[in-house]
């Protein structure tokens, strides 16, 4: 009523905690092949936690893209 919250919520590069970009969300996916330690090595060459990672692979976090 007072204009305070949002009319839309933050999603993906807008969301002010984001630390990925499209552009990185697009190559995580594509560089995902299934093997063990790989979601651990994509967070460390990302600078994000594996199970960010695997959530992105999944589809779980930035399902629009």
């Amino acid at each position: 009523r007072k204009g305070r919250a949002r009319a839309t919520p933050s999603h993906g590069e807008d969301h002010g905690m984001a630390l990925l970009t499209e552009k990185q969300v697009l190559e995580i996916r594509e560089k995902y092949t299934g093997k063990y330690g790989e979601l651990s090595k994509l967070g460390r060459e990302y600078g994000d936690h594996y199970s960010t990672i695997y959530l992105i692979v999944n589809r779980k976090n930035w399902k629009y893209i």
